[in-house]
């Protein structure tokens, strides 16, 4: 730069809108016991992924059980890594319910930074969170494939692929198409964290769903690497909640790194 040259209002330096609002002073007070240490943020973190290990612990014990008596039998379909309406899946749905909360409070704080456009990015990604713990709970996705399959005429579903895996497909596309934008947004630690969340979760969701549709139709004779139902269960389910985590995690992390008073 020469001497003496000054930067003219007309031509700002580029900032994110963030740093700019930052810049000027407008530092929100925020209650950071909401969003905790980084210690405790961890701990808490872990403390979630223990508890899906867990899960996953009982339902093994449950398949070494016999099924002579009605408690066994109960244990055996509370436990179902594979079932509804049971432990697992109430599990998951709160986990969903979790990361709801923690994305519409990264709006809020994102809305106080003057970043309106990120707001509504983080409002969307808690609205889906909310209708995935519903999925969960009451397994909306399965129910819309058997009505698809029932309008077209087959209700035994097309092979080779269950027809809600063709359908989430899409929806994930459309999804992550809209919220391009949003994730582009974001520092480059946040925007790769919820991918790989993402990345995570439809690795169990779509991944172990579509070679388990491939085995059921023929199109595999066997599971490959020495898998079988209730070892795709455990993975399925696993990568399911630790994308789910994931999530939580990067979206705290986020909310920690921005510019605010803590009280």
């Amino acid at each position: 730069m020469k001497r003496g040259h000054k930067i003219t209002p007309d031509k700002p330096p580029r900032t994110s809108p963030i740093s700019a609002y930052w810049r000027e002073g407008n530092i929100p007070t925020v209650d950071t016991r909401r969003i905790g240490s980084p210690g405790g943020r961890i701990w808490s973190f872990l403390v979630l992924w223990l508890v899906a290990g867990v899960l996953v612990l009982l339902f093994y014990v449950s398949l070494r059980i016999g099924r002579d008596s009605e408690l066994e039998i109960w244990f055996r379909q509370f436990v179902d890594l594979n079932g509804e309406g049971n432990l697992p899946a109430w599990y998951s749905s709160a986990l969903w319910l979790i990361g709801a909360y923690h994305c519409q409070q990264a709006g809020r704080l994102t809305k106080k930074l003057g970043a309106r456009h990120q707001q509504l990015g983080w409002f969307v990604v808690a609205a889906g969170c909310i209708l995935l713990s519903l999925d969960e709970a009451a397994s909306l996705h399965e129910t819309i494939g058997s009505l698809i399959d029932r309008h077209a005429g087959n209700p035994d579903g097309y092979a080779p692929v269950y027809t809600w895996v063709k359908v989430a497909a899409i929806a994930v596309l459309v999804a992550l198409t809209a919220l391009l934008p949003f994730l582009v947004s974001l520092p480059r630690s946040t925007a790769l964290g919820l991918m790989a969340a993402g990345a995570i979760f439809l690795a169990g969701a779509m991944g172990m769903e579509t070679l388990g549709s491939l085995v059921e139709f023929g199109s595999l004779g066997s599971w490959p690497l020495d898998l079988n139902w209730n070892r795709a269960f455990v993975i399925e389910e696993f990568l399911e909640m630790s994308g789910v985590i994931l999530l939580s995690a990067t979206v705290r992390h986020h909310m920690s790194s921005l510019p605010t008073r803590k009280t």
